[in-house]
């Protein structure tokens, strides 16, 4: 990976990947979560959230915990306030597996055993509501 997406982009939770459960799982958790909004200048991505975006990380180039090759890590640690505070310890890794298509996951530090949430990001062709 050598540079970041920018813009906003739609999300999708896939959180049973390959199960019967994860349309409506992965509906369900839509309601509270519609994608990630990236700003290459400030070196963030801000959640985008039905009513706005919230719960900001930094972004950075790194190894993957998962096959060591680069992707983009996003580190929530240190850039939260009191309401998204319990955030710290999750970090995002995505990559890129098309033009226009991420794939990324989340991961708990505290609870290194515990399932990692995957999801897709797609840039749509036309500006997301909620951009500004």
């Amino acid at each position: 990976m050598d540079s970041f997406p920018a813009g906003d982009w739609r999300g999708k939770v896939l959180p049973a990947p390959g199960s019967r459960s994860n349309s409506w799982k992965s509906t369900v958790l839509g309601m509270g979560w519609i994608g990630k909004r990236f700003i290459v200048d400030r070196g963030i991505m801000i959640n985008r959230l039905p009513v706005g975006t919230a719960i900001r990380a930094r972004m950075a180039i790194r190894p993957s915990s998962l096959d060591g090759r680069d992707c983009l890590y996003l580190d929530y640690a240190g850039v939260q306030g009191l309401l998204t505070r319990w955030v710290e310890p999750i970090h995002d890794e995505v990559r890129e597996i098309a033009p226009g298509l991420i794939l990324g996951y989340m991961q708990n530090s505290q609870k290194p055993c515990d399932p990692t949430l995957w999801f897709v990001l797609e840039k749509p062709a036309k500006p997301c509501r909620n951009s500004k």
